[in-house]
Order: C-alpha cells, then sequence, then structure tokens
C-alpha cells in the first residue's frame, strides 16, 4: 500500500503527517523545530527526521511505502534559504516525490485546495505569501522583527512584556499583564528576570509563550492587550494589502487564508476583527478564511497533487474524521 508525507515545520515545532491514498491519516508525529533558522541546519535536520521517522514507525509502515512528501517549512524565504533546505531536506527524505514551500504555502492550500490567493502565518513567527492566477508568487515580510515584522507570538509576547513594564512604571497606561506576567514566569517583579540572564538562563523565559495571557488580559477587557491584538491585526492586513496590490487588479475577488497557532488558537477576536476590517478597507472584494483544520492538511493536500490524487470532498471528510490531535 502506498502513502504520502506531509510536514509542517514552524519556528517552535514539526508536525508529520502520512495519510494513505483514500485520505485516510494513519499516523502524526510531533518534534522540535525545523526551521534551520533558530538554531542552524543540522539541529533542523535532526528534528525533521524525528518527525519523520516518528510518524513511519507510527504508521508501522516502511520507508519505501511514502510515494510523495511535501515539506511547509518556515525559513524558506529567499532564494538560498530554499538551497539551505533542500540541503537540510536531501539525505532525510523518504520519498521519490518530493517537493517544498514556505510553511505560508501550505496555510494557503488548505484554505483554497487550488493554492491561489494570499497565505498568511501567525505563529511563533509571520509570513505572508501570495499566488494569482498568471502563477506569480509575492512574499511580503517574513524575516523577523528586525526586518519590520510586528506579528506572530515572538513579537506580540515581548510587546506585551514592555507594555506591563512600562505601565507598571507610568510611562503608559495601566495593565493586568504585569501580574499576570509575574506569576507566570515566577517573579515578584518583572525587572526581577534580570538575574536569570546573569546566570546564563536567558532561555528559560520564551516570551511567545506568554501570548495566551494577552488574549486572557484581552478577554477581561484590558485595553492594552485589547489594543496590541489589533495593531497586530492592522499590520498582518497591511501586509496583505501590499501582496494584493502587487498581485491583483482592484475589482479581482482574493482569498486571503490566515492560519498558524496565534490565529487559529487565539481566544479573542480583537486582532482577527482588525485584520478583516482593514482588508475590507483597502479592497473589499475579498474572503478571509480562517481554517479549523492543521496547516499540515495543507502538505498532504500538496503530496496527493504529487501523485496525482485529486483532493475530493471524501478525502477531506475522511482526513478530518481520522486526524488526532497529540
Amino acid at each position: 500500500m502506498s502513502y504520502v508525507l506531509g510536514i509542517d515545520a514552524g519556528a517552535t515545532k514539526t508536525l508529520a503527517m502520512i495519510a494513505d491514498y483514500e485520505g485516510h491519516i494513519v499516523s502524526t508525529f510531533t518534534s522540535g523545530t525545523g526551521n534551520f533558522q533558530v538554531h542552524g541546519i543540522e539541529p533542523a535536520r535532526v528534528e525533521v527526521n524525528k518527525a519523520i521517522e516518528g510518524a513511519i514507525a507510527a504508521a508501522g509502515i516502511k520507508r519505501d511505502q511514502v510515494q510523495a512528501a511535501f515539506y511547509g517549512m518556515a525559513g524558506a524565504d529567499r532564494d538560498k534559504d530554499f538551497e539551505y533546505v533542500k540541503e537540510l531536506l536531501t539525505p532525510i527524505n523518504p520519498a521519490p516525490k518530493m517537493a517544498l514551500e514556505n510553511d505560508a504555502v501550505i496555510i494557503l492550500k488548505v484554505g483554497t485546495l487550488d493554492g491561489i490567493g494570499i497565505g498568511v502565518v501567525c505563529g511563533t513567527g509571520t509570513n505572508c505569501i501570495g499566488f494569482n492566477r498568471k502563477g506569480d508568487r509575492l512574499q511580503v515580510g517574513g524575516l523577523g522583527d528586525l526586518f519590520g515584522d510586528k506579528a506572530g507570538a515572538s513579537y506580540i509576547g515581548v510587546a506585551a512584556f514592555q507594555r506591563a513594564v512600562r505601565g507598571y512604571e507610568d510611562r503608559g497606561p495601566k495593565t493586568i499583564l504585569y501580574d499576570l506576567f509575574c506569576e507566570e514566569i515566577g517573579v515578584d517583579r518583572l525587572i526581577d528576570i534580570v538575574e536569570f540572564f546573569y546566570h546564563g538562563q536567558r532561555k528559560s523565559i520564551s516570551f511567545s509563550k506568554l501570548t495566551p495571557l494577552v488574549f486572557k488580559a484581552a478577554n477581561l477587557g484590558d485595553a492594552v492587550a485589547l489594543a496590541l491584538l489589533r495593531e497586530v491585526g492592522e499590520e498582518m492586513a497591511l501586509t496583505v494589502n501590499v501582496a494584493i496590490d502587487k498581485l491583483y487588479t482592484p475589482d479581482e475577488y482574493v482569498k486571503v487564508v490566515i492560519g498558524g497557532s496565534v490565529a487559529q488558537k487565539g481566544d479573542n477576536p480583537a486582532m482577527l476583527d482588525a485584520f478583516r476590517a482593514n482588508i475590507k478597507a483597502h479592497h473589499p472584494n475579498n474572503e478571509v478564511i480562517v481554517p479549523t483544520l492543521e496547516p499540515a492538511f495543507g502538505a498532504i493536500f500538496y503530496a496527493y497533487d504529487l501523485v496525482g490524487i485529486p483532493i475530493t470532498n471524501q478525502i477531506i471528510a475522511n482526513l478530518q474524521a481520522t486526524f488526532k490531535k497529540e
């Protein structure tokens, strides 16, 4: 029996998914970051390989039964990055047919099936990649805060921390984020985290993991948290609007698919409401889609394309019915 492999490798985790040709998920496996920009090519290769081998073992199949693999890889931004990712994947890829793209592209595939439109990632990091029907491809942002990105959990966590400190010191509005962060980190005052740096424990604080507390504060009506989420939504809409202007005519209908852990799991609507409103104001003829499926499903869809399996409603129903979250 033959199978396909889909990989979603982000800045925090890598999810491998194996499915048969009828759309049944036979296994999944999660490992650490597969983004080579985080720790380097070899550590990323170790984690992606761990996910591949773990999924194959969990499925109880042999490597040569995997006929196609598609890799959605965070960090695949510049042409040179694609060379690095190919170097990363070539020694560990089990399938005779394989392809790779940025992880924003598999999110777009989940929401559109044909891969035409604008795909936006808001997970640990952020990215925006669009395609039009002429085959033009455009990426806007995606290289981190140094290059102007202001979205994703890494950005939100740091920005919220800064605003919490400023509010505590009366350099900005008061916010309940201060107390929430103190409790989460385990300090009496946020300034006490400098001790972590002195003792070489900087990595013991993951600012991106503070992001759920921003949503919690927003749900409690905290003005600072709500303002930050709206700003992030507006920032992501800005990247989308740039992509729309460069890829589409003013009257064209555009599908915008936004995914990633923050976009899909954030439990306050402020960010996505601002996102939708700013796109609509700029380009009214659009549809914003927030998939219910994991981004890795987009990689499975692309893997099916590689072996000529049409993505029917029955295939999608089977995938949904057989996927089990870890």
